[in-house]
């Protein structure tokens, strides 16, 4: 093993000696001296995991969350320098934790959490020109079998639980453990879709249950009329206006057919 790897090795396992690699005049001094760099380390992650989700630190409380963090940053040690990118284990972390249930919805408030902070960071696009939407949707044969790309910068989900209704009751009042969640039912299942607008921020909003599975089809080429075809009427109203007013389709290929 390497110095460096045997420097790296215990900074997340308390359990483990100080390295022979670190020199100190003896064995005390040395355990002294790499408790610094284990709190460090440690302090370091719990901090990107904070920032990363606070509405889940705040469904759970400080302390709580601090516990998990730890569990999940021993269990699941970084493998890449960026901690942004790190972060991205904790909701399989929680999915393979127990929850009680009346927190069950936690796994799905964190792959909220971790979707916008991968749209934050995601690669930019030109959006399609309103103009090309509004002749396309002049035409419905042209609408229906149209195929979209989708912006990189955008992303959805199927919840289990009212995750956006959560989440933005927490990001809307004035510190995240001061949401009112009075007349929230969390088990009510939802959608959501995620873009950053032009200002660069994260727009989160909830979308009838199904649209995540027709976005699913569009993103894998399917066309427009088949990938909508599973969904009720108003969520197709629904779907359309985000895809034609937010910005989040950057190119369309048509599907021509030949007429006999």
């Amino acid at each position: 093993m390497s110095a460096h790897a045997a420097f790296a090795a215990g900074l997340l396992q308390p359990v483990l000696p100080a390295p022979a690699v670190l020199h100190a005049v003896d064995d005390a001094a040395r355990e002294h001296r790499y408790a610094v760099h284990r709190n460090n380390t440690t302090q370091a992650l719990l901090r990107a995991f904070e920032d990363a989700y606070p509405v889940v630190r705040a469904l759970v409380g400080a302390d709580c969350f601090a516990h998990a963090a730890r569990e999940c940053a021993r269990a699941i040690p970084p493998r890449t320098p960026v901690l942004a990118e790190h972060v991205q284990v904790f909701p399989a972390f929680l999915a393979t934790t127990p929850l009680p249930d009346a927190v069950r919805y936690l796994a799905d408030v964190a792959r909220l959490e971790a979707a916008c902070l991968r749209v934050f960071h995601a690669a930019d696009a030109t959006a399609l020109d309103v103009a090309a939407w509004r002749d396309l949707q002049a035409d419905p044969q042209r609408l229906a079998g149209a195929r979209l790309r989708l912006h990189p910068a955008c992303t959805w989900l199927a919840c289990r639980h009212a995750a956006v209704d959560l989440w933005q009751a927490h990001i809307r009042a004035e510190r995240p453990e001061l949401a009112d969640l009075d007349g929230l039912d969390p088990e009510r299942a939802q959608d959501a879709l995620l873009w950053r607008d032009d200002d660069g921020l994260v727009q989160v909003v909830a979308l009838p249950p199904g649209c995540a599975s027709a976005l699913d089809a569009l993103h894998a080429g399917e066309p427009l009329l088949h990938a909508l075809s599973g969904l009720p009427a108003d969520a197709v109203g629904v779907l359309l206006a985000h895809l034609a007013g937010d910005g989040i389709v950057i190119d369309l290929i048509e599907h021509f057919t030949e007429q006999a």
